[in-house]
C-alpha cells in the first residue's frame, strides 16, 4: 500500500485501526507541523528543551489520531489537539513553579498568536487518551453554532495556518473583511466562554 500518498484522514482511519506503517507515516508528516506551530508562537518549556516540547506536541498528534471523527479536516483537529498538548505541558512546568498560566481565548491576529488559547488546556492528559473527545465535540459545536457560515470557515482556515492574504483569496473578499471577521470571531467565542456555554 503507498502510504505517502494517501490523504492525511485516509491514513488516521488506518491508524485507529492499529495499521502502525499509518501511524508512523502521520508521524512523519507531522513533526515539522508540531515544530512549526513551536517556532510561530515562540513556545518553551521551563524545563525542558525543545525536542522535549516537540515531543509533548507529538502526544498531542497522537491524541488526535485516537479521537478523530471526521466532522471537520483533520489537520484542523490536529491543530487543536496539538496546541492543547503544548500549552498543557507548558502550564504543568509553570504550576510547578508557581506561575500562573494564561488561560484566555485569543484568535490569531497577524502578528502570529494563537487561534485559540486555552482550547482543551486542564483536560489533557496521557494516561487518559490525552483529550476528550466529547469535550472537543461540544466546544466545536457551540462555537458552530454560535458563528455564520462565513466565519466558521475564516476560522477553520486560521486553524490551518492560512494568513489573512490567503484567506481573502479563498473567500474572496478583502483583508480588511477578514480582519473584521476575526474580531467579530473573537467577540463571540468569549461571549460563549463568559455565558458558560464552553469551557475552555
Amino acid at each position: 500500500m503507498d502510504y505517502k500518498n494517501m490523504t492525511d484522514e485516509g491514513l488516521v482511519l488506518l491508524a485507529q485501526e492499529k495499521n502502525q506503517d499509518a501511524t508512523n507515516e502521520l508521524f512523519t508528516r507531522y513533526k515539522n507541523f508540531v515544530r512549526a506551530i513551536i517556532r510561530s508562537k515562540d513556545l518553551f518549556l521551563p524545563d525542558g528543551d525543545v525536542e522535549d516540547l516537540t515531543q509533548e506536541g507529538m502526544m498531542g498528534l497522537f491524541s488526535a489520531v485516537n479521537t478523530y471523527n471526521g466532522k471537520v479536516l483533520f489537520k484542523s483537529y490536529a491543530y487543536v489537539c496539538i496546541e492543547s498538548a503544548l500549552l498543557s505541558a507548558i502550564g504543568k512546568s509553570n504550576r510547578q513553579k508557581n506561575k500562573a498560566l494564561n488561560n484566555s481565548v485569543a484568535l490569531e491576529s497577524e502578528n502570529g498568536e494563537s487561534v485559540i488559547e486555552g482550547w482543551g488546556m486542564g483536560s489533557y492528559n496521557p494516561e487518559t487518551n490525552y483529550i476528550e473527545d466529547e469535550r472537543f465535540k461540544e466546544v466545536t459545536f457551540a462555537i458552530k453554532d454560535a458563528l455564520s457560515k462565513l466565519e466558521y470557515s475564516i476560522m477553520t482556515f486560521y486553524c490551518e495556518g492560512y494568513s489573512y492574504e490567503e484567506i481573502a483569496k479563498k473567500t474572496n473578499k478583502n483583508v480588511k473583511a477578514i480582519d473584521n471577521a476575526i474580531q467579530r470571531i473573537r467577540t463571540k467565542i468569549r461571549d460563549l466562554q463568559k455565558s458558560g456555554k464552553i469551557t475552555i
